[in-house]
């Protein structure tokens, strides 16, 4: 664990403090017919799965990384939709936006930014599959991944975010070294077997 690795490197002793999960949705707000109305009222595509990675969209958590996951989907003849929820800085905004050109993902990668907390929680009731991938080792929580966990989503993150939070099996793991191909098999995977359509 962090803390045993803390403690072998530094010889310091932390403690560990849960993370609540700010929204408990109800089993009301989870069925089929409320996450249709959520797809709906946001406009996203009800006949393909749609992906995303929440949060802050920073290098550090894997926004490059994403759209080359999207490629390979793409390559692979996987239809989708994938988003970005969370704020961005104009920067890479306009350098993912070229990335999303560059790589003929128009059709399928849209940049949300940021949005109100209703809105949030709506995409957190419509979305099929999250993807959180960071590129940086033990130690970090995602609030992020915790919220979809929350509303019962699958998905996909990297291993030791997943680890962080004691993500249950609906969240596959993959190593943090894991190339996007990696990230790109799980997703096709769950895609495939439609086990995302269910939530627990």
């Amino acid at each position: 664990t962090s803390r045993a690795v803390l403690h072998d490197l530094y010889g310091i002793n932390v403690s560990y403090f849960p993370v609540a999960m700010p929204y408990p949705f109800e089993q009301s707000e989870l069925t089929p017919q409320a996450r249709l109305q959520a797809k709906l009222a946001l406009g996203i595509a009800v006949s393909r799965p749609c992906i995303a990675s929440f949060g802050e969209v920073h290098m550090m958590k894997g926004a490059k990384q994403c759209l080359f996951v999207m490629k390979e989907l793409v390559d692979w003849g996987i239809d989708f939709q994938f988003l970005f929820v969370g704020p961005v800085d104009q920067s890479l905004g306009n350098e993912l936006r070229e990335r999303i050109e560059r790589y003929g993902l128009q059709e399928h990668v849209v940049i949300k930014g940021s949005v109100s907390e209703a809105d949030y929680i709506q995409h957190l009731q419509a979305v099929d599959i999250v993807l959180q991938i960071r590129q940086i080792p033990f130690g970090q929580v995602s609030g992020a991944l915790l919220d979809a966990v929350s509303a019962g989503m699958h998905g996909v993150a990297s291993e030791n975010l997943a680890r962080s939070i004691e993500a249950p099996a609906l969240i596959r793991r993959v190593n943090d070294k894991a190339p996007p191909t990696t990230y790109a098999e799980q997703l096709a995977e769950m895609i495939a077997a439609k086990s995302h359509k269910d939530r627990p």
